[in-house]
């Protein structure tokens, strides 16, 4: 099984769509910004990532981002965020 991310462009390998809260820190998706909102917490799988537009650019942000939520791991079960795993489409 494997996920297919809404968010993600597999053709061009980045990110076509993200959210940016009223703090300027950007979230790959919605699904991270929500689950934010409601625990007051980052996700852990991206928690390490300076995600604030005051001080890190739109570009890094995404380069980190793209460590930890790729294709690849979006392929392997062990690897695949329990987030993405629970809520995007599984093909």
């Amino acid at each position: 099984m494997q996920i297919k991310c809404d968010f993600y462009s597999y053709r061009y390998k980045n990110w076509n769509q993200y959210e940016i809260d009223l703090n300027l820190n950007v979230f790959p998706c919605c699904h991270y910004y929500n689950e934010y909102m409601k625990t007051g917490k980052i996700n852990e799988r991206i928690s390490h990532i300076d995600n604030n537009l005051k001080t890190n650019s739109l570009n890094h942000i995404f380069e980190e981002y793209g460590k930890v939520l790729n294709e690849k791991i979006w392929k392997n079960g062990k690897t695949c965020p329990p987030l993405c795993m629970k809520i995007c489409q599984k093909t």
